[in-house]
């Protein structure tokens, strides 16, 4: 069996997109499949020996100047007029670039594409038509929630119908749609008419990352952590506004961590400064010197913009918490925050910055509820919620488009 993922962001942007594509790959590379991930924005290499990263660079001859002025077009009112008459299904850019790759899916006996994301579906409704190979949509989250929850469209405007019209049509064409959630499953049906039996709940997972053992000898002064982009729509600042009240606790030795990353920056940087807070603020390049980090910290919070969009898509550092026995602090936004209290995993909270300090501190306060914690997050991670896991619900789509076993 060969697959091929068509993703259209580099590997260094939009994290949890990444995870879920390379994790996804290696996972069916080892249940026999192999995997031909295509991007315009790296160098051809080999995630393992079954899993291909191939550059399509000299056909799009994309940048990662090119990337940022693309999200700039995304976060724009001028989104839905692109996505639906122009941009990626104009023939003009399409003719070109994409009969090479359609040319090489033949060519390497590829026997099903999955495409990433919506903002995709142009691409892979003309790769079907082309090739006339299956066609499977991996949906992270919906654009035109997204643009409605970043205030770019009005819920029920022009635009934002057309987009979901447009969207419907594409989705029309694919012969599976999966998405992150049952919430989103819910949407998907319910707004572009699709079959419940045509759209795949595959959830994000992780992998187990430590031993229970080294978690228990997880050194002082305490470290919270942050791991996401520090974008917009994931309430950062709610994690920052709690900080002066946990700034004496453990004699005053707490340490905070924010990812040195992503649009709003700056203005938690300002945040921080007006509040006399002083979190650290990192980066790695490298996926497993983040995870070695995350395994040295002792909470991880998850603070989100309470929107339908962030309630479908359900976020992967919430996994990679997980993956290292991390216990999480959240503010209760519903849809995954569930899965929070549900399991065991950590604390939800309100959206009140006192209740979201007081909340780290209990847990930072009480071993026995820590190493509880600690317990139930990988043991979801072996039992449930886990990449290898995913990847056989994927096959199984797979296997049931093209008949191979």
């Amino acid at each position: 069996m060969k697959v091929a993922f068509i993703f259209l962001h580099p590997f260094s942007e939009s994290m949890g997109s990444v995870v879920r594509v390379r994790e996804l790959s290696l996972s069916l590379g080892k249940l026999g499949v192999e995997v031909f991930i295509f991007t315009p924005f790296e160098r051809s290499f080999d995630l393992s020996a079954n899993v291909h990263v191939v550059s399509v660079g000299n056909f799009f001859g994309f940048s990662r100047g090119f990337y940022k002025l693309s999200r700039f077009f995304y976060y724009n009112r001028m989104f839905p007029t692109l996505f639906s008459k122009g941009g990626l299904r104009s023939r003009r850019v399409l003719s070109g670039f994409l009969r090479k790759v359609a040319k090489f899916l033949s060519e390497s006996g590829v026997d099903v594409v999955q495409v990433e994301q919506d903002v995709a579906l142009p691409v892979g409704v003309f790769l079907k038509k082309v090739t006339g190979l299956p066609l499977v949509v991996d949906l992270h989250n919906l654009s035109s929630e997204e643009l409605v929850a970043a205030g770019i469209l009005e819920r029920d405007s022009g635009g934002f119908l057309d987009l979901q019209c447009r969207t419907a049509e594409f989705l029309d064409g694919a012969d599976r749609v999966v998405v992150v959630s049952e919430l989103m499953k819910s949407y998907v049906v319910g707004n572009y008419g699709l079959s419940r039996a045509c759209v795949v709940v595959v959830p994000p997972g992780g992998r187990v990352l430590v031993d229970e053992g080294i978690v228990k000898m997880r050194v002082k002064p305490f470290k919270v952590v942050y791991a996401g982009l520090v974008a917009y729509r994931e309430h950062v600042d709610l994690f920052v506004r709690s900080m002066p009240f946990v700034k004496g606790f453990g004699d005053g030795k707490v340490q905070f961590f924010i990812t040195n990353k992503g649009e709003a920056l700056k203005e938690i940087k300002r945040l921080a400064g007006r509040l006399g807070v002083c979190p650290r603020f990192f980066w790695f390049d490298d996926y497993g010197m983040v995870n070695g980090f995350l395994s040295k910290c002792h909470v991880g919070v998850l603070p989100s913009s309470n929107d339908l969009a962030r309630r479908m898509g359900t976020p992967v550092k919430l996994f990679s918490y997980l993956s290292v026995g991390l216990p999480v602090v959240a503010n209760d936004i519903g849809g995954w925050t569930g899965i929070i209290k549900e399991e065991h995993v950590g604390i939800v909270t309100s959206d009140d910055p006192k209740e979201f300090g007081e909340a780290l501190m209990d847990v930072l306060s009480d071993s026995k509820a820590m190493q509880s914690y600690v317990t139930n997050c990988l043991e979801l991670i072996k039992k449930k919620y886990n990449w290898d896991e995913s990847a056989r619900v994927l096959l199984g789509i797979y296997r049931g488009l093209t008949g191979k076993g």
